[in-house]
């Protein structure tokens, strides 16, 4: 399925113009939140600007905080963004993997068994 969605998308979109341009959308609507938020003009968030204005942020401050100084940048915010976009792609892989293996599983067990010719012949031999 993932196949045929990246065939899709490589035949309606072979630049990847337009995942290039949804990422530039992404890109500009956290710098202009992050500079919406930061009602002193610094540069950064404290938790108080990311309580009142970006609380997704504030309830996770500390893992967006990666240097601990109890200040946002910019940069600390697309890092975190880019670490929950590849988990999220991580988990996502992870499913896919499972649901093949179940649907090999599932096809292992329903396929017929071929029959034990050893068994077959020496009945037959018994028989006579």
């Amino acid at each position: 399925m993932r196949k045929a969605l990246d065939d899709y998308a490589r035949s309606v979109d072979p630049g990847h113009e337009q995942i290039e341009e949804r990422r530039r959308a992404m890109q500009d609507s956290i710098e202009t939140r992050f500079f919406e938020a930061d009602s002193d003009g610094d540069g950064t968030l404290d938790r108080q600007e990311a309580t009142e204005k970006l609380p997704q942020i504030a309830r996770h401050f500390s893992s967006v905080d990666s240097n601990q100084d109890n200040l946002i940048s910019l940069g600390e915010l697309v890092e975190a963004q880019a670490r929950i976009l590849e988990r999220r792609k991580a988990a996502e892989a992870a499913l896919e993997q499972e649901k093949q293996q179940k649907t090999l599983e599932a096809e292992a067990a329903a396929a017929p068994k071929p029959k034990n010719k050893q068994a077959t012949n020496s009945s037959k031999k018994k028989s006579l």
